[in-house]
């Protein structure tokens, strides 16, 4: 539960970074932020799978590359209906690559790594 929380927490601050980039992506708010943060997570863990195992023909055709028209089009949806939430066309392929990278370099720094 607490790694739950971490990694929610380290991809609601990945998204305030990338809104602050002027990319297509802003947020009225911090709640609006942790909301979109949280529909980000509840997309990329529930709904990418179901994706990926429906178009795995496609992306099999396009040699895994798909995939990243997936991270745009959830990361889209998430902007349409999340509220105070809003992410552009152009916003969602750049915040897409973006969140994503600066969501690993934040959990590279951040996390524990004993094991």
């Amino acid at each position: 539960m607490r790694n739950m929380v971490v990694r929610w927490a380290i991809n609601a601050v990945a998204l305030a970074i990338v809104a602050h980039l002027n990319v297509g992506v802003s947020y009225k708010d911090v709640g609006a932020l942790l909301l979109a943060a949280l529909a980000i997570g509840f997309a990329n863990s529930v709904v990418r799978p179901i994706l990926q195992f429906l178009t795995m023909p496609l992306s099999c055709m396009t040699f895994g590359l798909f995939s990243y028209v997936l991270s745009f089009i959830l990361f889209y949806v998430v902007g349409q209906v999340s509220p105070g939430f809003d992410v552009t066309p152009g916003g969602a392929v750049i915040g897409s690559v973006l969140l994503s990278l600066v969501s690993g370099a934040l959990s590279h720094l951040l996390t524990d790594r004993r094991h």
